[in-house]
């Protein structure tokens, strides 16, 4: 009987304490992380089609100009360019969002901007000028640091955005075709 009455206290100890578990938990609305609270902060928004250059620095230096809708390598006006591959580069950085922004950053060199490994520069039609500079990668989470100039907040961006601009003006020019007739 004695063993009856210790399992009965046991199992009441047990039930009372998922009710508490429960009632903490549906009540208190906690939330089940930070991450999921965090909302998509807007870090850039603006046409492609306003965009008259674009130029980047650093390892893979890119510099072109857009003239009557056609875009021009700046550098080597007679190589033909394909246009696609410009406009695609642009679909990375007229919007960009990112879930982390770190508003007052102590030291910029902790996320690679005190010397950027990247800028990219795009020229508007109105003379403005959108500048983002590409920090270090996060070895964690593989973002890469993000700053747009003039503006002192650090935001992280997916490495998407930075091999996309990984690439040679070579890369570019249009590869002629041979038009020949065979007999």
């Amino acid at each position: 009987m004695k063993k009856q009455k210790l399992h009965f206290w046991i199992l009441a100890a047990v039930c009372l304490l998922c009710a508490a578990v429960w009632f903490l938990v549906r009540y208190l609305d906690l939330p089940e992380s930070e991450e999921e609270e965090a909302a998509e902060v807007t870090v850039t928004d603006f046409n492609a089609g306003d965009v008259t250059a674009l130029t980047t620095g650093g390892e893979y230096p890119l510099n072109f100009v857009k003239e009557d809708g056609t875009w021009y390598n700046a550098e080597d006006r007679n190589a033909s360019i394909q246009q696609s591959m410009v406009e695609n580069l642009l679909t990375y950085i007229t919007h960009i969002t990112s879930e982390t922004a770190i508003e007052e950053p102590d030291d910029l060199s902790q996320y690679g901007l005190d010397e950027p490994a990247m800028t990219i520069t795009a020229t508007l039609e109105n003379g403005t000028s959108v500048i983002l500079h590409i920090g270090e990668s996060n070895s964690i989470t593989g973002d890469y640091y993000l700053q747009v100039s003039g503006d002192d907040t650090v935001y992280t961006v997916g490495s998407s955005l930075v091999s996309t601009f990984e690439k040679t003006p070579e890369d570019f020019v249009e590869e002629e075709t041979e038009t020949g007739t065979e007999n």
